[in-house]
């Protein structure tokens, strides 16, 4: 059902463009809205990507912190795989 749907806005999106009598100039409305606009889009992106670099390196800081207090408890001499170490009770 996605797919029908983004399909359908691709083709939407095609015929508002490339309207034989509108399209030119809806067209250059884009650009230049995205001339004007490119900045401030690409330093949000920018921020964001920063944001979610940083919270997936502290995530793996607490996963491997997890993982190496599971591994040390765990006593018995086998080895813990990452998963096994993260589910609750296994070991």
């Amino acid at each position: 059902m996605k797919k029908i749907l983004f399909g359908a806005l691709i083709a939407a999106a095609a015929i508002y463009y490339l309207d034989p009598e509108q399209g030119e100039r809806r067209r250059n409305q884009l650009t230049q809205l995205w001339a004007a606009r490119k900045d401030t889009v690409l330093e949000a992106a920018r921020a964001t990507s920063s944001t979610v670099a940083g919270v997936s390196h502290d995530v793996s800081d607490l996963v491997g912190a997890k993982v190496a207090e599971r591994h040390a408890g765990n006593g018995n001499g086998k080895e813990l795989t990452a998963a096994a170490a993260l589910r609750p009770g296994d070991n």
